[in-house]
């Protein structure tokens, strides 16, 4: 199996031969390729400049020790419990959740049908034929005091009649 070669100097490659950490034919492949590319040997030395610069910073005391006691480990647990707000938000969520899996099922079940037409105005049903019977569109009603008795055929006639 051929061993693959990158065309330049990786980082981690980089930073393991300034930690003195690279070793065997990659140490070798990494020191010969740095003294025969321009641009690696640029960003090599670039790097251990950085690597010495920051080894060579003042060591700072840190102010105080960040392991927690066994009274603070046990009073933060109480305190991270479940409370009545987290109880209450809980509960607000469960709801929620039904309230919208009840719409979904409701909606998918039965779905909306569409709104009847709206009623007529009763001043269309009943003032709409008294205009009319007014303007004279209608026949008129003749009072009954105004009518005239019928005349009586003669019996001859009506004896005629077919039955």
């Amino acid at each position: 199996m051929a061993f693959f070669r990158p065309k330049h100097v990786s980082d981690e490659d980089m930073s393991l031969l300034i930690d003195g950490r690279l070793e065997g034919k990659r140490r070798a492949w990494v020191e010969a390729h740095l003294q025969a590319c321009a641009s690696c040997r640029a960003r090599y030395e670039a790097t251990r400049q950085t690597v010495h610069l920051v080894q060579a910073l003042p060591r700072v005391a840190v102010p105080r020790a960040f392991t927690l006691s066994e009274a603070e480990v046990a009073r933060r647990r109480r305190a991270s419990g479940w409370t009545w707000d987290r109880w209450a938000m809980a509960l607000v969520a469960v709801l929620l959740a039904f309230v919208i899996s009840l719409d979904v099922v409701v909606n998918t079940l039965f779905p909306p049908v569409a709104a009847p037409p709206p009623p007529i105005p009763v001043t269309e049903v009943v003032e709409a034929p008294m205009r009319a019977m007014v303007k004279g569109a209608l026949p008129t009603i003749t009072p009954v005091s105004t009518l005239r008795p019928l005349a009586r055929a003669p019996e001859a006639q009506v004896e005629a009649l077919p039955t």
